[in-house]
Formats: C-alpha cells, sequence, structure tokens
C-alpha cells in the first residue's frame, strides 16, 4: 500500500510543469512561447504575401525623370523601382509562404493554413493578372489613374483578409492561453490535494 501511494504521487507529479533543475528553465513555458513565436511568424508569413501584390506598382507613382547621375545603374527612380517591384514581389511572396507553411504542426493547421494562403495569394494574382494584360492586350497603355484604382483594389482586398487573419489567430491565442490556464489550475488542485494527504 505504501508502494502504490508513493508510485502515484509520482506519476502525478509528473503532470506538472516540467522544470530543468540543472539550468531552473520552465520547459512548459518555453513551449508556450515557442507557440506564440509560430503564430507571430504566420502573421508575418501572410502579411509578406498580401505586401507582394503591391510592388510592382511602386514606379507608378513615381515621376519618371532623367537623373544626371545613375541610381544603381538606372537612368531613372523609376525604372529602378519597375525592376524592383517585380523582382521584390517574387521575393515576398517565396518567403511569405515559407515562413506560413513552417508553422504547420499537424494535418488540421495544414488545412486551415491552406485556406487562408488561398486567400493571401488574391494579392499577387490580381497584380499579375494586371500586368498580363498589359502585356498581351494590344494598344493598352494604362494611365496613372488605372494603376491607382488597381492598387487601392488590392489594397483593400489585402487589409480585409489580414483583419480576418488576425482574428482568426488571436482566437487560437486565446483558446491556448485558456488551455494552459485549465491545466495549471488542475494541476495546482491535485498538488494541494496531495499535500494534505
Amino acid at each position: 500500500m505504501k508502494y502504490w501511494k508513493s508510485n502515484q504521487s509520482t506519476k502525478i507529479e509528473s503532470n506538472y510543469p516540467q522544470i530543468d533543475d540543472k539550468k531552473g528553465i520552465n520547459i512548459e513555458a518555453l513551449k508556450i512561447k515557442k507557440t506564440f513565436n509560430l503564430f507571430f511568424i504566420e502573421k508575418f508569413g501572410f502579411l509578406l504575401i498580401l505586401i507582394s501584390g503591391l510592388m510592382p506598382f511602386l514606379h507608378a507613382f513615381v515621376k519618371d525623370e532623367i537623373l544626371e547621375n545613375r541610381f544603381f545603374g538606372f537612368t531613372s527612380y523609376q525604372t529602378f523601382l519597375y525592376s524592383l517591384g517585380g523582382h521584390l514581389c517574387t521575393f515576398l511572396l517565396v518567403i511569405g509562404i515559407l515562413f506560413t507553411i513552417s508553422t504547420v504542426s499537424n494535418l488540421e493547421r495544414f488545412k486551415v493554413i491552406q485556406k487562408y494562403l488561398q486567400y493571401t495569394l488574391l494579392s499577387p494574382f490580381v497584380s499579375g493578372f494586371f500586368y498580363l494584360t498589359w502585356v498581351f492586350i494590344p494598344d493598352v497603355d494604362y494611365n496613372y489613374l488605372a494603376y491607382t484604382f488597381v492598387a487601392l483594389f488590392i489594397l483593400g482586398i489585402s487589409f480585409i483578409i489580414f483583419r480576418q487573419i488576425i482574428k482568426y489567430i488571436n482566437t487560437l491565442i486565446l483558446i491556448n492561453q485558456h488551455k494552459e490556464t485549465v491545466i495549471e489550475s488542475g494541476m495546482s488542485y491535485l498538488k494541494s490535494k496531495l499535500k494534505k494527504k
């Protein structure tokens, strides 16, 4: 009987937040911190994807003036931004996707992230479609108003999508915090009962 109580106590105590005696590190606290870091990386990844669709429009808001001295080898700021925007779009898109999928921990999370990825990819999709029409439709030369309208449209849908993503991630954070609070409260209660015995 004495052995049974000792074994039971050891088994229950093993469920408490684990602490590294040598370093005094709360392992459970580190797990929680890691979870919050993953949420931040996920938000940042989605944000980069949404921003990527705006990059090709950078040049449209700068006057095409020839410079006396070349800027990184370009004759004007507009040509520099035109070249930079296309490459920066691809770069941010790839980095954003890599950041986002790196947070996937199980199949259920993958399905949710896949759904939000479909939404965020609307930004670079609209941008790419706009420039394809400029390339393949004959005698089309979009003016400043057209660039402004499409850029504002992408900005608007990006804001709406990112707002929904923030709500979804904040909900996950609250669920995670509540779960940890319940576990800690339950463990504290069990520990107080064991001490009374």
